[in-house]
């Protein structure tokens, strides 16, 4: 059996991320839940950018194994990516989230990226927002959210 819905998580200790993910979204936020009130999900209202990837940020030296093991558990075709360091899954129709698997030399993780038609526009809204560009590369920016996690905003539109 494959995966057939895929969705991504932004987990906070505190709050203060949740307006700037809104605001870059262009999302409401739903009914909290929870015994604390601490889960709550951004809810589609014609963001200004679509998040349509989720990354596995995955060590060199262990990417094969890692890539196999998505490919494995999800059913998705394992493909060589547009550069060297990326391999993607491919997804089946309908699914709305994609899978990129990155060769990294950090410990392993996981970022969202955003795609978008004006990548300088969306990244100077972000910043507008809150958020501090980290690198900029021929094809996507990094940058951090106010609670300091990683994400990409790319060029790729949805």
């Amino acid at each position: 059996m494959g995966v057939r819905w895929v969705t991504g998580f932004l987990d906070t200790p505190s709050r203060v991320a949740e307006a700037f993910w809104q605001a870059v979204t262009g999302s409401g936020l739903s009914a909290r839940r929870g015994p604390g009130g601490e889960f709550a999900t951004l809810v589609p209202a014609g963001g200004r950018a679509l998040v349509d990837q989720m990354c596995l940020d995955v060590p060199v030296g262990g990417f094969d194994a890692e890539a196999d093991f998505w490919a494995a558990l999800t059913g998705w075709r394992r493909q060589p990516g547009s550069l060297p360091e990326f391999d993607s899954l491919v997804r089946p129709d309908g699914m709305p989230l994609r899978l990129l698997l990155q060769r990294v030399d950090a410990a392993a993780g996981m970022h969202l990226d955003l795609a978008c038609t004006d990548r300088a526009a969306e990244v100077a809204w972000h910043v507008s927002l809150g958020a501090e560009v980290v690198a900029v590369y021929g094809r996507w920016t990094t940058l951090r959210d106010p609670a300091g996690r990683a994400y990409c905003v790319t060029d790729r539109p949805g």
